[in-house]
């Protein structure tokens, strides 16, 4: 799913893993010291128990790790992310059982830090993913998501019994996007229809902070727009379902990942106890606001003076 802007040898890496880690093959970006557990490569095979230990018992950490490779070599930006950014985020993926990249279950995506003035790879579930976690519980039946175009036949009726029909045009131009839907089916018997607008699911585009050094955006949005758009509204119907753990953790991640602040750590996604940070996940803009009013705060507790000595001084929120 990853442009194919530097494609990879995906014979050897299917073939041959235990060459793909071992080997030093010139003309790879990044990849003369394949050994260095300081570089991706090095990593995926000293922590390849690691990886084994995190995955579900259905997967095959070998897989894992030749796919792994195949989407770090098909993105070339992410050879300029910390390579253990990268790592944590193969991890992380590992834990949640979404394989990266291969069918669009998750992506990693390079995202330029400004503050640190670098750049770090953040994982990114796509709606395949997120659909395969719903799944996984007991209580949902099945999930589906899909784009309306102009040139489609469809009917929407909302109300007291939701209804939608639709006919995708399957030769010739479909048109423009109109609006996009997913539709969950629960085990009981009952469902639920999400709809946005492709205006509100732009306005979703328009807020990633997904960017490279330039400020242009990077990731699944620019390579898979309609798998993004799909996954928007998969989001959105979500908060209406019974939530696993592992589909909690993938929103939260994906949030994160918005807000270009997820901030992955190899411990964490080892040990799985990666959390959000509530200012990250509101973006900058939150931290913005919580610093306006710790100078508001600071301004009011100036003008009446010390507080009583039974009352600690109100200190200001850090940024």
């Amino acid at each position: 799913m990853q442009p194919p802007a530097a494609r990879a040898d995906t014979s050897e890496a299917t073939n041959a893993p235990e060459a793909t880690f071992n080997s030093s093959r010139t003309g790879d970006r990044n990849m003369t010291t394949t050994d260095d557990p300081k570089t991706f490569q090095g990593m995926l095979k000293a922590f390849l128990p690691e990886i084994a230990r995190a995955l579900p018992k259905h997967m095959d950490p070998d897989r894992m790790a030749r796919i792994a490779l195949t989407a770090f070599r098909m993105q070339p930006k992410l050879a300029k992310c910390e390579p253990a950014s990268v790592f944590a985020c193969i991890i992380q993926s590992s834990q949640l059982g979404l394989e990266v990249g291969i069918n669009g279950q998750a992506y990693l995506v390079p995202f330029w830090n400004n503050k640190k003035s670098k750049y770090e790879c953040q994982l990114v579930p796509g709606y395949r993913g997120l659909i395969d976690l719903a799944r996984r519980t007991s209580q949902v039946e099945s999930v589906t998501a899909h784009i309306v175009y102009a040139n489609d036949t469809y009917e929407l009726l909302l109300g007291t019994e939701d209804r939608l029909t639709h006919k995708p045009i399957l030769t010739g131009e479909r048109g423009e996007p109109v609006f996009g839907y997913c539709i969950a089916r629960f085990k009981d018997g009952g469902k639920h229809i999400e709809v946005m607008t492709w205006a509100e699911i732009m306005a979703i585009k328009a807020r990633s902070k997904s960017k490279d050094k330039d400020g242009n955006l990077v990731g699944p949005w620019i390579t898979d727009e309609s798998e993004m758009a799909r996954k928007t509204v998969v989001r959105r119907a979500s908060k209406y379902w019974p939530m696993s753990v592992e589909l909690q953790t993938a929103i939260a991640l994906d949030d994160a990942a918005a807000a270009g602040a997820q901030s992955l750590r190899v411990k964490d996604a080892i040990e799985g106890t990666w959390t959000p940070v509530p200012d990250d996940i509101n973006g900058e803009a939150a931290a913005e606001g919580a610093k306006e009013r710790a100078t508001s705060l600071q301004e009011k507790l100036n003008k009446v003076g010390t507080p009583p000595t039974d009352q600690p001084a109100a200190q200001p929120e850090a940024a």
